[in-house]
């Protein structure tokens, strides 16, 4: 009878952390974006990914853009790191976050400098915007050309949420949504899934030692 509950308790408890892991899986499941940034819209763009607070989010940019046309014909080009010099002017998008760089924030939150790539944890809820650091406001970017390839990889327990549309009143960049086939995918993004599997796995030790 003793062996029997024995390999009963084993099979439950087996079915149990198996059954937890996955649930927490669902909850954390990381998505994946594509976006194309352009350097000649003057405003914010809008990308109609809607952020919680707490999500995790991993920025990788790519590309080339024209920021300047001389008078001679020459022209300029940068990548999404920018370049050197001051970018404290009210004029930028984002002053004092790189010049012509590739930048971000989200909802009515304070801007941040994106680069050619950044990790953030979100502070506050809402929808993302991007956009290149230039004078936009003093028409500094109508002689702009070309645009960023943006990789975005948001985890957290709201990240698989459907994206919003795009605000009426920012342009919107070009959206790819992709998410991960793997389901284990985000499993250990935040310090709450740690502390539940922590626990599943000593409640299962527990057992087995009580009752194996």
């Amino acid at each position: 009878m003793r062996v029997m509950r024995r390999e009963s308790l084993r099979w439950y408890v087996t079915l149990a952390v198996i059954l937890a892991v996955l649930g927490f899986c669902a909850t954390a499941r990381a998505a994946t974006y594509t976006l194309n940034v352009s350097a000649r819209v003057s405003s914010w763009q809008a990308t109609g990914i809607y952020i919680e607070g707490g999500d995790t989010l991993v920025f990788s940019a790519t590309g080339s853009v024209r920021y300047i046309v001389g008078p001679d014909g020459s022209e300029k080009h940068c990548g999404p790191g920018g370049i050197s010099g001051d970018s404290s002017d009210s004029c930028f998008l984002a002053p004092g976050k790189g010049r012509h760089a590739l930048v971000g924030k989200i909802g009515s939150g304070p801007a941040f400098r994106v680069g050619s790539g950044k990790t953030i944890t979100a502070s506050t809820a809402g929808e993302l915007y991007l956009g290149m650091n230039d004078t936009v406001y003093c028409g500094g970017s109508t002689d702009n050309s070309g645009s960023w390839n943006v990789s975005l990889r948001i985890s957290g327990p709201q990240s698989s949420a459907s994206p919003q549309a795009p605000s009426s009143t920012h342009d919107s960049p070009s959206t790819t949504r992709y998410y991960s086939p793997d389901p284990f995918e985000g499993l250990f993004t935040t310090w709450q899934g740690l502390l539940f599997v922590a626990f599943v796995i000593a409640a299962t030790i527990y057992l087995i030692a009580i009752y194996g």
